[in-house]
């Protein structure tokens, strides 16, 4: 027998993927902070490094700022509206991420305290 996935409410899609992304930003702007010490006691402030931190900033702000729009895409969506996204999470490599956005309605949103997760390392 198939396991048949059933779609899930569009708004809660939404949100899940506005939380995600306002955590990223949050990991972020941890990452900006760490980098910031970390050239302060080293006292590496030259123009490369300033470009660097002023591209870790940015990144932080264009993922909070997504997160807000996402926010605001959910509130607007009709409550009725479904969507199937199992197919989309297949494609996610980060498995904690395609399990957050895939079981909709089996578990609440993740707490908003970064979890950690899975790494990568060279």
């Amino acid at each position: 027998m198939q396991d048949v996935q059933r779609p899930h409410l569009a708004i809660d899609i939404l949100r899940r993927l506005a939380k995600e992304l306002d955590q990223s930003a949050g990991l972020v702007d941890d990452l900006h902070a760490l980098v910031e010490r970390s050239a302060w006691l080293d006292g590496a402030q030259n123009n490369e490094f300033v470009r660097s931190a002023q591209s870790i900033d940015i990144l932080q702000q264009r993922l909070a700022e997504l997160s807000h729009f996402v926010s605001e895409l959910a509130e607007l969506t009709p409550s009725h509206w479904v969507m199937e996204s199992h197919i989309a999470a297949k494609k996610l490599k980060l498995s904690k991420l395609a399990e957050a956005l895939n079981h909709m309605g089996d578990r609440p949103l993740p707490p908003s305290e970064h979890e950690a997760g899975e790494v990568e390392i060279f």
